[in-house]
């Protein structure tokens, strides 16, 4: 699931970028008929559109009131809030010549192997849309799992439904989460609020890694029993709630559950007359059991483990293969046996290789046997995802306690002008994006002119400068650069090893 070794510079930066992007968007405003305006007030199902589709830190009455005017002035407000258009278009009819709409909508991703990306998709590309769980987990956040929207996307207009479903890498799932910005959750501000709860984008294939290796949960993937018609319809929507609603995350009860669970009810008239749907489930694990064995979804594709793996509907937690691969590699080390995964993680890669190397039968058989090579190769590569995540904790903490402002105004007096728009590019300006709300209240963006710098970032111009910027953030504070120091050069190390024992197969074999 990890990339090649492209150096450590690279690996890091290409987290932080995982962290936030700016959202941009331009109002294109006409005289306001204030005579109309102010002639309707929300109504029930306004307020119900709100609750959805809403930024809820703005009030309901001021919410329509903007709404309203720009449904009045706006030729492609059809496009930016469509669900508001058709909203007040049903209310009021529509006498404005309005703009054609593109015909993708966007998603902002996050991924962990190409930083933040907007990804265009088309309505009539998707398939199916799958409600997507993930198993318990042991934090307090992910006790009862988690649920989330998995689009699969077809590769091309003319795919076949097999095709589709193996499109692995262009899936995207579409998830209520809590806007946690600091190191650790607050149990207060989970239970009466105080988090602030999107609807997050992220590529399926890091989905898996972050739950089925990262954290070793199982990860199931329903279809909706859905027309194309409503397909099409619920992608726009999505959309729409993705780059617009803002509410108040509550663990048990404003959850990824219960949000969704409302966006269906209204959106789905299917689930709406659905009986034992029409109650809201606070727990995700139970909200999927009863859609499992509704008629709303295709719950007999979960019947069978091993078919629903073969098939992609059931993706299990990868400790079993991971625990397998370190017996492995135990029975060809005797007497230097790791005593378990977290023992041989534990352990320095430097420290693990070296030991490697001083066993002349296990570098021997290496050479000889995939199988063993391969276990060790897999145990490498979840030793770089569980170093990874240290490492995007100690870059969290270090921004955490030196204000990213002084810490910009510093390297720029410090380094290089080539050094200094690496940091801008590559680590300031998406760390200034932490705080900030994917929630835009101007609507879908119809275009978007901001690239992702992840390229120039990873280049080896880009590392090098980036080099000269780590050395001038130590040379800012020390003490709590040297936690990032030694993450980063772990996970170099880490990205070493892989690279030796890649090397070995292909020399071996």
């Amino acid at each position: 699931m990890s990339d090649k070794p492209a150096g450590a510079a690279r690996h890091c930066l290409m987290i932080l970028v995982l962290l936030a992007l700016t959202g941009c968007s331009g109002l294109v405003t006409q005289p306001q008929d204030m005579t109309r305006a102010a002639a309707i007030e929300p109504d029930a199902e306004f307020v119900r559109l709100h609750d959805i589709f809403g930024n809820n830190e703005v009030r309901t009455e001021q919410a329509f009131a903007a709404a309203h005017d720009r449904f009045l002035s706006q030729h492609d407000y059809a496009c930016r809030r469509p669900v508001y258009y058709r909203y007040f278009r049903d209310r009021l009819g529509d006498d404005l010549s309005r703009q054609a709409c593109p015909g993708k909508v966007p998603f902002r991703l996050a991924s962990a192997l190409e930083g933040t990306s907007i990804d265009w998709v088309d309505p009539r590309q998707v398939r199916s849309i799958h409600v997507l769980f993930a198993g318990q987990g042991e934090n307090i956040a992910s006790r009862f799992g988690h649920m989330s929207f998995r689009l699969v996307i077809c590769p091309g207009p003319d795919a076949s439904g097999s095709d589709c479903d193996e499109n692995l890498f262009e899936h995207i799932v579409l998830g209520f989460r809590a806007h946690v910005d600091d190191l650790t959750i607050s149990l207060w501000s989970g239970l009466f609020g105080g988090y602030r709860s999107h609807l997050y984008a992220n590529r399926f294939m890091d989905i898996y890694e972050e739950y089925a290796i990262g954290e070793f949960r199982e990860v199931y993937s329903l279809p909706l029993q859905l027309s194309q018609a409503d397909i099409e319809r619920m992608v726009v929507e999505l959309s729409d709630i993705h780059w617009n609603y803002a509410g108040d995350y509550r663990f048990l009860t404003n959850n990824c559950s219960t949000i969704a669970q409302r966006y269906l009810l209204h959106s789905w008239p299917a689930m709406a007359d659905a009986k034992p749907m029409q109650s809201l489930y606070w727990r995700p694990d139970r909200f999927f059991s009863k859609l499992r064995e509704s008629e709303l979804a295709a719950g007999e594709k979960l019947n069978n483990d091993t078919w629903a793996e073969n098939h992609g509907f059931y993706f299990p937690s990868t400790l079993p293969a991971y625990r397998q691969a370190l017996d492995l590699v135990n029975q060809s080390v005797d007497g230097q046996q790791f005593q378990s995964l977290e023992h041989y993680i534990a352990m320095a890669p430097r420290h693990r290789l070296s030991r490697a190397k001083a066993r002349a039968p296990h570098m021997a058989q290496l050479a000889q046997d995939r199988h063993l090579l391969d276990a060790q190769l897999m145990l490498e590569e979840l030793s770089v995802i569980w170093y990874e995540r240290r490492m995007v904790t100690a870059m969290a903490r270090y921004f955490e306690n030196n204000d990213p402002d002084q810490v910009s105004h510093f390297v720029k007096a410090q380094a290089s002008e080539q050094e200094f728009q690496a940091f801008k590019q590559c680590i300031y300006d998406p760390l200034a994006g932490l705080g900030q709300a994917i929630a835009d209240n101007e609507g879908i963006p119809q275009s978007w002119s901001q690239e992702n710098g992840n390229k120039t970032c990873a280049s080896q111009t880009g590392r090098a400068s980036l080099g000269g910027v780590f050395s001038t953030l130590n040379a800012l504070n020390a003490q709590d650069w040297a936690p990032v120091e030694s993450a980063v050069n772990t996970l170099a190390d880490a990205f070493q090893n892989l690279e030796f024992y890649s090397d070995l197969g292909a020399s071996g074999h």
